[in-house]
């Protein structure tokens, strides 16, 4: 939906198996296929990430969101049918060009150990 409009990418921290990272970006159809694995964890503290999954929205070199895809996960191991993508809102409102500033909610997932 919004990958030919900007410069997505999936970006795994650390050591991780091809395959499982193949299966996560099948998941999700908002964004595109460009894979980079971080083993170095450059583009994890670049963008500040510290939990797997996160999404971290750069828009002219400023961090313009931080935080869960969607509010799937209120907890670890609590899942819920998706009602609000937060993902999608701040693209759509990039998109309508209209102002943005940061905005940050607490990823739930997996520590990236640094």
């Amino acid at each position: 939906m919004f990958g030919s409009q900007y410069d997505i990418k999936y970006i795994f921290p650390g050591y991780q198996n091809k395959q499982t990272i193949l299966q996560y970006c099948q998941y999700d159809s908002i964004l595109s296929k460009q894979i980079i694995q971080d083993t170095l964890l450059e583009y994890t503290k670049l963008a500040k990430a510290t939990v797997t999954p996160q999404v971290v929205i750069i828009n002219n070199r400023k961090i313009i969101y931080s935080g869960k895809i969607d509010d799937r996960f209120m907890s670890l191991g609590s899942e819920k049918t998706p009602s609000v993508n937060y993902v999608e809102n701040t693209l759509n409102l990039l998109q309508k060009n209209e102002e943005i500033s940061y905005c940050k909610n607490d990823p739930i997932g997996c520590i990236i150990e640094q």
